[in-house]
């Protein structure tokens, strides 16, 4: 009886042990998250989540074909207008949408004529999202953001920093919302000395890069002069950069009220 009473105690405490284990993991879990440890989580098609927020642009280049249509199947140039021209469906808008919205469009469009077409819309070359990298870096102007790119990889793509670049004031202009620009100022000596990098941020579309000069006293009121006689001058949305007049315009060899820029109609 009483060996009895043993194996019982001792079968209870292995399952009292297991029960708190699992509670301490669920708790652990808990903790970081719902989705810590989900295989879901982990497995989640970023690739096609990247592509589906891409949004084309003119000067993008896109291949579109159609199953079993090859003669249909073509490389096109997204014009300045915005629009490209696709035989049995004429001129579409494809600047502002996104990959999937222009295939499904194109579809839509080709059923008029074939039986349920299945398309497919990849971009092939990316010339819409740019940046401008100015001021004292070696090799300033217009870079395309083909891929992921950081403020310092930027400064790379430009030659690097002068000897005379304020790195500790670095000027992002950026778009924001109803047209309106926002001035950010990063310090990338840190990042580049200290290793703190909260200041590499990754850049977007129509960005304007500015690395002042070290003698600059007042960096806020510069910034607003630059940002001031910068944004009529490019357009970088558009795909239309016009670097060697905004060169012009920051030396002073040509005024900003005698430049226009064509726009597309």
């Amino acid at each position: 009886m009483k060996r009895r009473q043993l194996l019982f105690g001792l079968l209870f405490a292995v399952l009292l042990a297991a029960g708190c284990a699992s509670s301490g993991k669920d708790d652990k879990s808990a903790a970081l998250g719902s989705s810590a440890g989900s295989p879901g989580a982990e497995s989640e098609p970023i690739g096609d989540l990247h592509l589906s927020e891409f949004i084309l642009g003119v000067g993008d280049e896109i291949k579109i074909s159609v199953y079993r249509h090859d003669a249909l199947d073509q490389t096109i140039a997204i014009t300045l207008s915005g629009k490209i021209m696709f035989p049995l469906v004429g001129d579409i808008q494809a600047a502002g949408k996104s990959v999937f919205a222009l295939r499904d469009e194109i579809t839509e469009k080709l059923s008029r004529y074939l039986v349920k077409p299945v398309v497919t819309v990849q971009v092939s070359v990316i010339k819409s999202r740019r940046t401008l990298v100015l001021g004292e870096v070696k090799s300033p102007g217009s870079f395309v953001l083909d891929m992921e790119v950081t403020v310092l990889e930027a400064l790379s793509k430009a030659g690097g920093a002068t000897a005379d670049a304020n790195l500790n004031q670095v000027l992002l202009v950026r778009n924001a919302p109803g047209n309106q620009k926002v001035e950010l100022y990063l310090d990338l000596k840190k990042a580049l000395d200290d290793k703190d990098y909260t200041s590499n941020v990754v850049l977007q579309n129509g960005d304007i890069l500015y690395v002042p000069l070290k003698g600059i006293a007042n960096i806020g009121r510069y910034a607003t002069y630059l940002s001031n006689i910068l944004s009529p001058l490019v357009q970088l949305e558009g795909g239309i950069v016009l670097w060697p007049l905004v060169k012009d315009v920051i030396s002073g060899t040509k005024s900003s009220t005698q430049i226009t820029i064509p726009t597309a109609k």
